[in-house]
């Protein structure tokens, strides 16, 4: 394990993790700007002795380039992560692939080819997406929560508080049930790698029949067909 989390870092961690980072922090916060603009213009609107329409104006302005450039900075963050996941999940797949390669000859022996490509494809970039979820969604989440603590705080102390033990209450729930998560993940991934190579063969042999039955003619294939089940 922890020679496949030296890999996850080795090609996982440059230029485009830190922008996918950056970019990433940025829309979480640029989501917490929104509902406080909009509080703003309700604020204003709902009590006309302070109503300044020029204000209102300027904070309705704000808020449409806020969310247009949030808009923008999600396309960036989606494109940014699709690239990162895709170099990092080929390049731990090649490795791992590489090292298959070396291993005994007593463990090729009875080796399910499509068995073992599709689980070392599943486990390489779970791997990845994994510890990209994690380190980004955890410092993004940690980032937005301090950042939303603190205008709270600003208005509302007693609010601030109930938030920070909301977002206690939410850690402590995905720390209990991600463990069975996991366990149901792993067991979907493990019998669809299972699946592939029988479905690869049950294939191969509808596309021989299907040869079959083209070159030799229905009425002569069905024949041996019953010729071969009444034998059996």
């Amino acid at each position: 394990m922890r020679l496949m989390l030296n890999l996850c870092r080795k090609y996982i961690l440059g230029g485009r993790f830190y922008a996918y980072l950056v970019v990433t922090v940025l829309v979480g916060l640029l989501a917490l700007a929104g509902p406080f603009l909009t509080g703003i213009v309700v604020n204003r609107l709902a009590m006309p002795a302070s109503a300044d329409l020029a204000a209102v104006l300027v904070c309705c302005l704000i808020l449409v380039a806020v969310q247009a450039v949030r808009a923008g900075l999600v396309y960036c963050s989606e494109m940014l992560y699709i690239n990162l996941q895709s170099h990092a999940g080929f390049g731990l797949n090649a490795d791992t692939l590489e090292h298959v390669k070396h291993l005994p000859q007593a463990f090729f022996e009875g080796f399910n080819a499509s068995y073992y490509n599709q689980q070392i494809n599943h486990d390489a970039n779970d791997l990845v997406i994994f510890v990209i979820n994690s380190v980004v969604g955890v410092s993004s989440n940690v980032i937005t929560l301090l950042s939303a603590l603190f205008v709270l705080g600003s208005l509302n102390i007693k609010l601030s508080v109930v938030c920070l033990v909301l977002a206690a209450a939410s850690a402590a729930f995905y720390a209990v049930s991600r463990a069975r998560l996991f366990e149901r993940s792993f067991d979907v991934q493990e019998q669809s790698a299972r699946f592939f190579p029988v479905y690869k063969i049950s294939w191969r042999k509808l596309i021989s029949s299907a040869n079959m039955l083209c070159s030799i003619g229905p009425a002569l294939y069905w024949s041996k067909l019953l010729m071969g089940s009444i034998q059996r």
